[in-house]
């Protein structure tokens, strides 16, 4: 296993946008006198597109009256102050013809909006106790059909904290930063349509220095690695990630630092080669980089029995980003799985089970969680079982049972009213 080169990788031709297309609407009307004329159908006011999707969990969150079929993402970012400058284009598709439509942002200073590349008018919509964050987009004349937006923004990325405490979005590490966009924390650097129900193929770009903290830095991102590109004189480099594959918001990622990076080629049971590229924190200890490791030893091994269990692998490519962020939890980010600190096997495999239970097929509502977390808990512990001869999943299900006194006493509870039931004093448990 070694890093990969800094040779620059060969470019590939970006996806060409969709120009928007015009329909005029009208009717053709016979006179009741018998002649013939062309009467002008009644005009259908143009109307606002909605701020809400009615998820159950974040209902502020994601919006309506437009499909997003493409992000294409322009970042630069300056290690000196935290600070980026962004330009994100979006082609869309509307749904009705729409007098404004809105996005989702938190943070950052917007600094244009075009709307089909003329210049548009814009509000902001903030209210951080219903995790509302909307930048609401006026155009200079309705859109209908296939329209693009461009939004033009800068500042230092907002850390997005949820309800239950935790971090998510963007956040700063010791040698760069990394977004991590699980429920909602892709809004803190780039403005979406922030829900599960809207996929969207991906072209990211990210600019950074070329060596931070004496480092050789890298910018890592979800899909196929197309391009590196060397700017010597800004002492900058663009890493280029493309997501040919219909991919969620909160599946994106970024994570810019110090990596060693690697890379192979894996064969699939289907005969399908993927590249694999992975990047592991070049500061991290020499015991979580060897656990880590090991566990990227098993990525063709695992996805092959995933493949054969479950059909052909979703994505075109592969790997793990492991990062020293402190946010205490693995995410099934599409392709590239991230993991903080360390990456262990059982943790891998749950991620790399996600590739289809979660990615693939995705929820449509976040009460629906655990549409995603169920098939990933009980296919590692199959996995684990088939692969490395660990328990059965029945037992490894019915020790998790037994040993969560919290459901121990609910199934007690429960017992004691339907039934005449009974402690044992030895174990403690309900017969």
């Amino acid at each position: 296993m070694s890093p990969i080169s800094s040779a620059a990788l060969s470019s590939r031709p970006r996806l060409s946008r969709r120009p928007l297309s015009r329909v005029a609407a009208g009717v053709v009307a016979l006179s009741i006198m018998g002649v013939g004329a062309f009467a002008a159908a009644p005009a259908h006011a143009a109307e606002p597109g909605g701020q809400t999707t009615g998820d159950s969990l974040f209902p502020n969150v994601g919006n309506t009256g437009y499909d997003v079929e493409h992000y294409d993402i322009a970042l630069a970012y300056d290690h000196d102050t935290g600070a980026i400058e962004a330009t994100t284009d979006i082609a869309a598709t509307a749904s009705a013809e729409l007098s404004s439509f809105s996005l989702d942002l938190e943070g950052l200073t917007v600094d244009a909006v075009l709307v089909n590349g003329a210049p548009a008018s814009y509000t902001r919509v903030i209210d951080e106790a219903t995790t509302t964050y909307k930048l609401v987009i006026t155009p200079a004349a309705p859109v209908t059909g296939d329209f693009t937006t461009t939004v033009e923004y800068s500042g230092v990325p907002t850390e997005h904290i949820d309800p239950d405490g935790s971090s998510e979005g963007w956040i700063a590490t010791p040698d760069g930063a990394t977004a991590v966009s699980e429920p909602v924390g892709a809004m803190t650097w780039f403005p979406s349509n922030n829900t599960p129900l809207d996929k969207a193929t991906f072209d990211i770009d990210l600019t950074i220095p070329t060596t931070i903290g004496g480092g050789t830095a890298a910018a890592v991102s979800n899909g196929e690695l197309v391009a590196r590109t060397d700017d010597t004189v800004a002492e900058t480099t663009t890493w280029s990630w493309e997501q040919l594959e219909p991919m969620t918001t909160y599946l994106s990622l970024v994570s810019i630092g110090r990596f060693d990076i690697y890379e192979s080629t894996i064969t699939l049971p289907s005969g399908r080669e993927i590249p694999e590229w992975s990047f592991i924190d070049s500061d991290l200890s020499t015991q979580r980089k060897t656990t880590s490791l090991a566990s990227r030893d098993q990525i063709g091994t695992v996805l092959g029995w995933l493949e054969s269990a479950y059909g052909p692998y979703p994505g075109n490519s592969t790997g793990m980003v492991v990062d020293n962020v402190g946010v205490g939890y693995a995410l099934e980010t599409q392709d590239r799985s991230f993991f903080d600190r360390s990456a262990s096997r059982g943790t891998l495999i749950h991620e790399l089970v996600h590739q289809w239970f979660g990615d693939a097929v995705t929820l449509s509502d976040w009460s629906d969680i655990w549409l995603n977390e169920g098939p990933a808990e009980h296919i590692t512990s199959a996995a684990t079982a088939a692969l490395y001869g660990g328990d059965d999943t029945e037992t490894v299900w019915y020790a998790e049972w037994e040993g969560n006194p919290a459901w121990r006493s609910r199934r007690c509870a429960s017992r004691s009213v339907t039934t005449t039931s009974r402690r044992s004093s030895a174990s403690g448990t309900c017969d």
